[in-house]
């Protein structure tokens, strides 16, 4: 267990909260990428010649990858709640 291992080191709760915000941070960033890529798809769409149903296909993943990122920094920013290290464990 993390929080009540035999022998070796424990983690602390404030740790693990950080621990969480650094995973989820980097989860927005990955996804965020996404988006960018995405966008740039949307705006080359015309030299990329996409069909009506690909336009509709970029712009929705757009969309979906872009709330991906969002709840990863939601996730972050409860994971540094006070609240959260007393809920844990």
């Amino acid at each position: 267990m993390i929080f009540r291992g035999s022998g070796g080191s424990r983690i602390s709760h404030r740790e693990l909260s950080t621990l969480y915000s650094i995973y989820d941070f980097g989860f927005a960033g990955i996804y965020f990428a996404f988006t960018l890529l995405y966008l740039h798809a949307w705006r080359m769409r015309d030299a990329l010649d996409l069909s009506a149903v690909e336009k509709l296909e970029t712009r929705y993943i757009t969309g979906r990858v872009f709330a991906v990122s969002v709840f990863g920094l939601v996730a972050a920013s409860l994971a540094k709640c006070p609240g959260f290290h007393r809920g844990a464990g």
